[in-house]
């Protein structure tokens, strides 16, 4: 499930977060969905990791973010996972994927490298960005 697919990113666990990338997948999944949903839980924990840095309260936290309470808190846990570079430099490997996907890249290889990149930024700006994206 994509909430699955969400929760291991959240605790940076790479293999667990390809193995519901590939299940979620296999159910039909829409690759722009998918992107949608990780990106939006990616903006929520860099927009957390800010207010953290503030300062701000859950309570507050909430409030700024206009989200029930539970993700709220899930996703001050996962914030606090990450640094707010890798955060930064995740926001835009999404955008790049979404840009990639959109011009036609494979999309399971495409979710694939943008995981690997999420959860090892150093590892994925090695790579090069769309090296590996294209299959034309």
């Amino acid at each position: 499930k994509a909430f699955q697919l969400v929760d291991s990113l959240g605790e940076k666990d790479a293999a667990a977060a390809l193995r519901n990338l590939h299940l979620e997948l296999r159910r039909g999944g829409n690759a722009l969905a998918i992107l949608g949903g990780v990106a939006w839980q990616w903006r929520l924990m860099l927009a957390a990791k800010g207010y953290l840095a503030q300062g701000l309260s859950e309570k507050e936290t909430g409030e700024r973010l206009a989200a029930h309470p539970f993700v709220v808190r899930q996703t001050m846990h996962r914030a606090r996972r990450f640094s707010i570079q890798e955060l930064r430099a995740g926001h835009g490997q999404l955008c790049l994927a979404d840009r990639e996907l959109k011009k036609g890249a494979d999309p399971r290889l495409t979710l694939e490298m943008t995981i690997l990149r999420l959860l090892s930024p150093e590892r994925g700006q090695s790579l090069g960005a769309g090296s590996l994206l294209k299959t034309r």
